[in-house]
């Protein structure tokens, strides 16, 4: 395939310089369709943002992120939109600079760059005549200036000024081909099928459609407001204004400006103000439709209106909710209402974190970073059992390693980050890929990553204490009261060796050498193991303090956090009483600094390790606020939620399904299922749970406090094992069970 768009004369013509600024153009070529039955697909690769329309209709925005030097082949499906005869196709799209330009360095990190400006590459089975580049023309698009000003890393949002008259169409040209030349010299991306679903369009609107009216010479003000939050493509049709300015603002809630901290406590609380990401129009009469090329995230919309010498209106159109196309297939529900509220609240932040690849929060931060990585594949496992994005996850992620062996912190980027920890994230996931899957195949293509980030870490440990000291770059934990003036980073990382990130780094040692055993590599995983018990061994011999009865920060540093018992509980070094002991005090103990959601989920494997999973109970009460405070979606942490979108925190999704349920894959790639419910938590659950030999279902009611009604359906031809908390085996009979069981509610507990 050939990429097309303008010589770099054109546009230095139009008065643009594509290393320098954000450029936009549009593609357009007229198809004639005879007849109507087939599908009408075609093939699209794009640098770097585009919009594809038929005849005014919008169909596609992409495309998918993709590796440095590689663009994703879209498939995109016309057959609404086009009809018998003379059609047009218009392709709007945006490309990125490689230089900094007006101090905005900072917009669309998430994309890289090429400095040809905008470019395209098309073709079709359905219409052969997209191979002719001859009937495609690009029209500069002036009227757009992209504003990277205000948001830290979620890409460009736009002041529009509408011209007079547009910049004038020109043949579309050559660029040349895909990925390398005869000298093997790659000066264009490659393009590449892409490996995950087109993402899914859905229809909304606000709870409010007025319209809004401005006569000459006013300010007028309207605010609109989606029942959830979401990310979507917001639209309106403007009429009039010649002379005006119409601001639209994107906010999560509203805030208090004369309050510190300014988060709102009930989020539905409209008394404040709406402060955030903004894009501007400035209309020259008649009427215009206009939306923004990318996804815009809200709960509220502000559309504020300056008239010029002629009347204005601004009517909302509703939006197109864009993401991953998640199909959810487990489902919890019971009396406690709580229950399903969290469970809900935590499949839409979840959903909302999912396009064309994870991301941190879809507000601030369009990014995919490995540590929040991590959670939202294994919360995508339960909910759906898809593995395409998480897999897709894995590729990037791969594609991101440096010559040390570390992996990026986020990508694709263009700014370079490295957080060491998050690396081991990446050792985790294909554990829980091949746990999922049982594919080996998979798995084994990616052990050099695997192997090149232990190395790097081996690398640094000192002889002297068995310990690596540091790892450099930003050695972030977790945004913790303490720790936040630290930027996250523990205080023993600046100083010593730190227990949290050797634990840790032993954690990751013991999943890799799970995983090799698994992959019949059996030395290998001796060697992974043995280097995992040196590790925590020398960080028990340096930091387990007696008298606590937990493991300091450092050898020296006299602090204490819940972070360290957990890695040390789900490493093994700590086993037993020392485990029950260090996770008792870790909760306790008022001077721990304690996690926020992103280590909820671990702390919660650790208490379910030592056998203390009860004590999750009181932990819910930062989950339970959230209702009370009515987000619609899980924000960053409890305390400090800067986003409120956080994926990290649909810890519900896990935990209801796999341990309250108890619906486990008992070998890798569900080849026999585990059926462990903890009926002694709640007094009654139902749910169905995903597997791929088919739903599980898992149902109880307690009659008594000894006694419960259980009913279990499991696919008959699942080898299917069932065990209840006191240990007593429950048998199936053709994958079913329907009866009382004796089994005690924990004393003095209740969810």
């Amino acid at each position: 395939m050939h990429w097309m768009g303008l010589e770099l004369s054109a546009w230095e013509k139009a008065g643009c310089r594509p290393r320098e600024q954000i450029t936009r153009a549009v593609f357009c070529c007229s198809l004639k369709v005879h007849g109507s039955a087939g599908k009408k697909e075609m093939k699209i690769a794009c640098v770097n943002r585009y919009c594809l329309s038929v005849n005014g209709r919008a169909m596609m925005n992409g495309p998918a992120r993709a590796p440095r030097m590689q663009c994703y082949l879209e498939n995109v499906d016309l057959s609404e939109a086009v009809h018998e005869g003379e059609n047009r196709i218009s392709i709007l799209v945006e490309a990125y600079p490689s230089l900094p330009c007006d101090g905005n360095h900072e917009a669309a990190q998430n994309q890289y760059r090429y400095d040809r400006g905008p470019m395209i590459a098309v073709s079709s089975d359905a219409f052969p005549e997209l191979a002719e580049t001859v009937n495609w023309t690009v029209r500069p698009d002036l009227s757009c200036t992209p504003d990277g000003s205000m948001q830290l890393l979620s890409g460009p949002t736009e002041c529009i000024r509408v011209p007079e008259k547009p910049e004038e169409a020109l043949p579309a040209a050559d660029l040349g081909m895909a990925g390398s030349n005869p000298w093997g010299e790659m000066l264009l991306p490659e393009i590449i099928d892409k490996p995950i679903p087109n993402l899914l369009r859905k229809q909304g609107a606000f709870l409010n459609m007025l319209t809004l009216h401005v006569q000459p010479g006013e300010t007028g003000e309207q605010i609109l407001e989606a029942e959830t939050l979401t990310t979507a493509v917001p639209a309106f049709e403007i009429r009039g204004g010649q002379g005006a300015q119409v601001c639209i603002v994107y906010a999560e809630s509203f805030v208090h400006e004369d309050r510190k901290d300014k988060w709102k406590d009930i989020r539905s609380d409209r008394t404040g103000v709406l402060k955030g990401l903004q894009d501007v129009i400035y209309p020259r009469g008649g009427t215009l439709t206009w939306e923004p090329l990318w996804i815009r995230t809200f709960r509220y919309i502000r559309i504020t209106v300056t008239a010029g010498n002629e009347p204005v209106s601004v009517r909302p159109l509703g939006y197109t909710e864009m993401r991953y196309p998640l199909q959810a297939r487990t489902a919890v529900t019971s009396t406690e209402k709580w229950v399903n509220q969290l469970y809900e609240i935590s499949r839409r932040t979840l959903e909302d974190c999912m396009h064309d690849s994870y991301v941190d929060c879809p507000y601030y931060e369009q990014l995919m970073y490995l540590m929040d990585t991590r959670l939202e594949a294994v919360y995508t496992h339960r909910l759906s059992g898809d593995t395409r994005l998480s897999r897709q996850a894995i590729r990037l992620f791969a594609a991101s390693r440096t010559p040390s062996g570390l992996l990026q912190a986020r990508y694709p980027c263009a700014k370079f980050q490295i957080i060491p920890e998050f690396c081991l994230f990446f050792l985790e996931m294909l554990l829980d890929d091949y746990i999922q899957t049982g594919d080996k195949d998979f798995a084994i293509s990616y052990l050099p990553v695997a192997f090149g980030i232990v190395r790097a870490f081996e690398e640094k440990i000192s002889e002297e204490t068995g310990m690596f000291t540091t790892m450099g770059w930003w050695e972030f934990a977790d945004w913790t009261e303490e720790w936040n003036p630290l930027n996250g980073v523990p205080v023993a990382a600046f100083r010593e060796e730190s227990a949290l990130h050797n634990l840790h780094f032993a954690y990751a040692l013991k999943c890799f050498a799970s995983l090799l055993k698994e992959l019949d590599m059996a030395d290998p995983s001796a060697e992974m193991d043995r280097l995992a018990g040196r590790v925590a061994t020398a960080v028990h011999h340096a930091c387990y303090d007696r008298a606590r009865q937990m493991y300091r920060e450092g050898r020296t540093t006299q602090q204490y956090s819940q972070h360290t018992q957990i890695w040390a509980v789900l490493c093994g070094i700590a086993e037993g009483d020392i485990a029950r002991n260090a996770l008792d005090h870790a909760l306790r103990d008022s001077d721990v600094v304690r996690c926020s959601f992103c280590m909820q989920f671990y702390l919660f494997r650790a208490l379910e390790k030592a056998d203390m999973y009860e004590r999750t109970i009181p932990l819910w009460a930062d989950w339970r606020h959230l209702i009370e405070q009515d987000l619609t979606t899980i924000p960053e942490s409890p305390g400090q939620p800067r986003s409120d979108c956080h994926a990290w925190g649909a810890t519900p999704l896990y935990e209801f399904p796999a341990v309250w349920l108890g619906v486990n894959p008992g070998k890798p790639g569900w080849k026999t299922i585990q059926i462990c419910p903890r009926t002694d938590l709640v007094r009654n659950l139902s749910g169905t749970c995903w597997t791929p030999k088919g739903p599980v279902f898992v149902s109880w009611i307690r009659k008594s406090v000894s006694s419960i009604h259980l009913w279990i359906q499991s696919p008959p031809d699942a080898e299917t094992s069932v065990c209840m908390p006191d240990g007593q085996k429950i048998q199936l009979v053709r994958g079913a069970f329907d009866g009382d069981v004796e089994t005690k509610l924990m004393e003095g507990e209740t969810v």
